[in-house]
Order: C-alpha cells, then sequence, then structure tokens
C-alpha cells in the first residue's frame, strides 16, 4: 500500500491541508494521514513545546508509516514543509511536496498592501483580503512569543538540511503569500540536490494555498507529481 503523510504549518491545523487530503482520498486508494503537531491541538498550548517536539514527533508519525506502507510521500504545509523535508533528508521517502515552505520568514510587503487595499477601501468590498488580516491579527495576539522562538529555531536548524535530499520534489509558492517569501522557493529549488525537482507558482494565491483560488490546479498538479506522472508547469 502507498501512504501519503500531509503536515500542516505554525500555529495551524490540519485543516489547512484537508482540502488537498481530501481529493486524494477521493481519488486515489493510498493511506492518507494529516495529524496534529504537538501544542496546536484545541485543548494543547504552545506554551511548553520545543521545535524538539515538533521534530521528533513528525519522525515518529513517519517511522510508524514507514511500517505499513510500501512506498510513503510527504507533503509538508508553511512549518510542516521544512519538516517534511527533514524527513526526506533522513528516511526513504519516495516522493515529496513543499507548500510555502518558510525558509525565509516572515513576508510583511504582500500583507502591508492587503492592508492599505483594506484601509482606502470598505473591508466589504474585500471580504477574502479582510478576512486572512483578522486571523493573522488574532495569531499575532494568541500566539506566546516563546513559541515563535522555537519556531524560529525550527527554522535555523532545518535549512541547512536541503541539500541532504536528493528525492523528487514539487515546490509549491503562492506569488501572492503574504507571509513567506516567493524567494523562499527558488532558494529551496537550488539548495535540494534532487534530479527531478519543480516549481509550481500559484499566481493568485496566498500563503494557504490548498484553500486558495489556484488549489483546483494545485490538486490537479500534486496528484500528477505523487503519480510519477510529468507536471506541467
Amino acid at each position: 500500500m502507498k501512504g501519503c503523510l500531509l503536515l500542516h504549518g505554525f500555529t495551524g491545523s490540519p485543516d489547512e491541508v484537508r482540502p488537498l487530503a481530501s481529493h486524494l482520498q477521493h481519488e486515489t486508494d493510498w493511506l492518507i494521514h494529516t495529524p496534529t503537531l504537538p501544542g496546536h491541538g484545541s485543548a494543547e498550548s504552545l506554551t511548553d513545546v520545543d521545535w524538539e517536539d515538533w521534530q521528533t514527533f513528525a519522525e515518529r508519525a513517519c517511522e510508524a508509516f514507514l511500517q505499513r506502507c510500501a512506498a510513503l510521500s510527504v507533503i509538508g504545509f508553511s512549518m510542516g514543509g521544512l519538516l517534511a523535508a527533514h524527513l526526506a533528508a533522513r528516511y526513504p521517502i519516495e516522493r515529496l511536496v513543499l507548500l510555502s515552505a518558510p525558509v525565509f520568514y516572515p513576508h510583511p510587503r504582500q500583507m502591508l498592501e492587503d492592508v492599505k487595499t483594506i484601509v482606502s477601501e470598505k473591508p466589504d468590498q474585500h471580504p477574502a483580503l479582510y478576512q486572512d488580516w483578522q486571523r493573522y491579527r488574532h495569531k499575532i495576539k494568541t500566539t506566546p512569543l516563546r513559541a515563535v522562538f522555537q519556531f524560529r529555531k525550527l527554522v535555523k536548524h532545518l535549512r541547512p538540511r536541503l541539500p541532504l535530499i536528493d528525492v523528487p520534489v514539487l515546490i509549491v509558492q503562492g506569488k501572492k503569500d503574504n507571509v513567506v517569501k516567493p524567494s523562499s522557493a527558488e532558494y529551496i529549488y537550488r539548495q535540494v540536490h534532487s534530479e527531478e525537482k519543480n516549481i509550481l507558482y500559484l499566481n493568485d494565491s496566498k500563503h494557504l494555498v490548498c484553500h486558495g483560488p489556484d488549489r483546483q490546479a494545485l490538486f490537479a498538479a500534486v496528484e500528477k507529481f505523487l503519480c510519477h506522472t510529468r507536471v506541467s508547469l
């Protein structure tokens, strides 16, 4: 049996990758798993979680999947992308998909442009932008500062492992991402040693690519890539 492990991002939940997971579950007979990282559940707290906890959790999930599946692909969104890259560098992963992976973080320019648009015009004229801004404001207010430091430690610790990756990789980046700099995708592309590697830019997508306006194109591209079909970019 083939398996696919999907990892969500910092301060997020499996809902961030759920649309993609649902698509793969519907179109394939693979074993799909979208676990919740430590400190991210509704009954948990990020206050006492270290970056090593996220890494260890991802490793244990990967090891458990490898015992059940003949082939395992890993998809990581945002911080989950760094964890997925770490797994690909350490374990016999078949294929790797990185969604909005934050090698450089944060990316305030696009967010400031969104705020200017909201302020200069009425919020109800740009409901999606306003909803994004409200979500980020909530995260800024509720995320413990210690957790932010742990996230940055994770980025600093895992970024040097990118050159250890030699499995086929698909790098996905929204051009309107208001969290991660789009240059992160180019950096990852240069660093990995995979013979098969591609960047898929989503012209109208922000950070949450699995929920963005280009999501159907994203789902199709990821499915083709995981099925060893050439992806047209």
